[in-house]
């Protein structure tokens, strides 16, 4: 609706064109429910607060009532240079619902004193092999 296209799994594109811009997508509940979001553009810094809310519709298509303003999970505001991340958990009957967990994308990298400790200790384990050899 609005200014969103494409398909899952291979990506939506959601334009700022219009005032709300919306994606719905069926699934079947399970332990665990992902999904990755990028920015691509410098937002607009005007009047009106841009943001990426996630919500949970019910099987007539209601929002599950949470503790957020609109029912949402999830509110991203997207309109600052870093933005926050608000989460809300279920009220009523899926009062029991937790907050979703909501982290940064981070990739692990070693800390050089771990590669360099690794580097140290093959060193040693290659030298006793050769002593004893």
């Amino acid at each position: 609706m609005g200014g969103a296209s494409g398909t899952l799994p291979t990506g939506l594109t959601i334009a700022d064109s219009n005032f709300f811009n919306a994606v719905t997508q069926s699934f079947t509940a399970g332990t665990k429910l992902s999904f990755d979001f990028t920015l691509s553009t410098q937002l607009d810094p005007g009047g009106t607060p841009d943001e990426f809310s996630f919500a949970i519709l019910d099987g007539k298509g209601n929002e599950i009532s949470t503790t957020g303003f609109g029912n949402p999970l999830i509110v991203v505001d997207i309109d600052s240079s870093h933005p926050s991340v608000q989460t809300f958990a279920g009220t009523g009957a899926y009062g029991a619902m937790p907050a979703p967990v909501v982290g940064p994308a981070v990739s692990s990298v070693p800390e050089p004193a771990t590669a360099g400790l690794f580097v140290a200790g093959l060193g040693m384990l290659l030298w006793h092999r050769r002593s004893r050899g």
